[in-house]
């Protein structure tokens, strides 16, 4: 086990009106009602884990506009999935010099996640803060300050949401994209593979940088 130079400091969360809360709850409420039979527990994390550098974003070649984005900066992992994909996105956090990782999902095990990181990407990147949370991505990105992270979304569409309840994805993908305008700092970033929300950014004024990634400019 990595020891640490301190406690994790507490994550900030942010005040949001009841009304506002209720309507981002019956959204995700479709989804979860689909996804009924997939208990965490059934997918939980292997403590020995093979992950994949080359995942997503080359780690040799990084685009600049996400190297600047990160460097010191939060980098929030919506829908990070098992430990193969979630190590992969860590591990890029850390090289580009990102102040912490965030991995969110709802259907995943988180119990182990956080020993698992701090194992294999605090061993050889002691300062950045690395954590695991189970909840929902859009409830999660309703509860963050305004401009305080990066956002990283990857195969987040509509097979691993609800295919089958097609209204309720349209709409869960909408107000993803409009809390991620308001999540991301001016010069931050969002970016990903196979996620409609981030297709929709530049109807929110993000500025397509290269394929996959998104630049919010104001």
């Amino acid at each position: 086990m990595v020891t640490l130079k301190g406690p994790k400091p507490a994550m900030q969360r942010r005040d949001v009106p009841e009304d506002k809360i209720r309507a981002i709850a019956s959204t995700a409420r479709h989804l979860s009602d689909y996804w009924g039979s997939f208990k965490p527990s059934s997918r939980q994390l292997a403590p020995e884990v093979v992950y994949d550098t080359s995942m997503f974003f080359s780690l040799k070649n990084p685009s600049p506009a996400l190297r600047e984005a990160l460097k010191g900066k939060r980098l929030v992992d919506i829908g990070a999935g098992k430990s193969t994909s979630f190590l992969s996105m860590a591990h890029l956090a850390a090289i580009l010099g990102a102040s912490e990782y965030v991995a969110v999902d709802k259907y995943v095990d988180y119990t182990n996640a956080e020993e698992i990181m701090e194992k294999v990407i605090n061993s050889k990147f002691p300062d950045i803060v690395l954590r695991a949370i189970n909840e929902d991505m859009l409830e999660f990105l309703l509860f963050q300050p305004d401009q305080s992270a990066n956002i990283c979304m990857n195969s987040v569409d509509e097979s691993i949401l609800a295919s089958n309840i097609r209204f309720a994805t349209e709409i869960y993908m909408s107000d993803i994209a409009q809390e991620l305008m308001r999540v991301v700092p001016k010069d931050g970033v969002a970016f990903g593979l196979n996620s409609p929300a981030l297709d929709m950014l530049p109807d929110f004024g993000f500025t397509p940088v290269v394929n996959g990634l998104f630049k919010k400019e104001w």
